[in-house]
């Protein structure tokens, strides 16, 4: 075929930081201190309602 040929990639794709973040790492280890709950309850609103969607929470 003539033209050009565009490679395309996928939008999105699965991603899970918990599988590629090493047990003793930094991140871990302020994960068990640190409580970031709030910013979940804060945010709740801004979930992608606006947009027609049904707004799910990015931990779920």
């Amino acid at each position: 075929m003539m033209g050009r040929h565009v490679e395309r990639t996928a939008l999105f794709y699965g991603f899970r930081l918990a599988e590629r973040v090493s047990e003793g790492s930094l991140l871990r280890r302020a994960d068990d201190i640190l409580n970031l709950g709030f910013v979940c309850e804060h945010m709740a609103a801004h979930y992608s309602a606006i947009r027609g969607a049904i707004g799910l929470s990015p931990l779920e």
